[in-house]
């Protein structure tokens, strides 16, 4: 009779276990679902994500070689492993209210992030002549590297807009990591062509409009 009872509270233990892992992973799943939401909302109220974007029927078109990703040794690997580096440091110094506190045209709030690698154009020039034989992304590091020049000579805040947005769409969309979601697509770079060119278009009359005059 006691190996009854024994046998039947260890089904009865088993069964109860199986019923809190099954509703705690239903709980884990829910909140990452609402943490990727709230990330996404948050990151479009704060950051301002579509100010001066037309994000109507944009959607990538065309992608840079893949053929070097799984090969970790190559310089070519390596090179994209910095653009996502990179694009880490912009979202740690641009996202959330963090942007907003970048004066323009004085240099009131920009010490930290000029003294980062993100606004080192060393940075760019190395990606450049590692995947040189990647025309469209050469054009992309040629434009982070004058709006890096911008930002730093003309305290232009949306020139680390613009900067971020590249490096935003080379990371998730140009050269994907599998192990990371692809969302809020700018259609900002040469190497990942956009249907919808006009964030591109942008960018490129925002460098001409603002670049030095020789």
């Amino acid at each position: 009779m006691k190996r009854k009872q024994i046998g039947l509270m260890i089904g009865i233990f088993f069964i109860v276990a199986f019923i809190a892992l099954l509703v705690t992973t239903a709980i884990i799943v829910q909140k990452v679902i609402e943490d990727e939401k709230y990330k996404q909302s948050y990151y479009a109220a704060q950051y301002g994500l579509d100010k001066g974007a037309n994000t109507s029927a944009n959607t990538p078109v065309k992608f840079p070689s893949q053929s070097y990703a799984a090969d970790p040794d190559s310089p070519q690997y390596k090179a994209v492993q910095q653009i996502r580096e990179l694009h880490a440091l912009a979202d740690f110094f641009l996202l959330g209210s963090k942007f907003e506190k970048y004066a323009e045209g004085s240099d009131e709030g920009w010490s930290e992030i000029l003294k980062s690698e993100l606004l080192n154009p060393a940075h760019y020039t190395q990606i450049s002549e590692t995947l040189v034989e990647e025309e469209e992304l050469v054009k992309d590091m040629n434009n982070l590297i004058a709006l890096q020049e911008i930002a730093v000579t003309q305290y232009e805040p949306n020139a680390l807009r613009y900067m971020h947005r590249i490096l935003h769409d080379l990371d998730l969309y140009g050269y994907p990591d599998p192990g990371k979601a692809a969302y809020d697509y700018f259609g900002a770079t040469h190497a990942v062509a956009s249907s919808n060119p006009a964030q591109l278009d942008e960018i490129n009359a925002y460098i001409e409009n603002k670049k030095p005059s020789s």
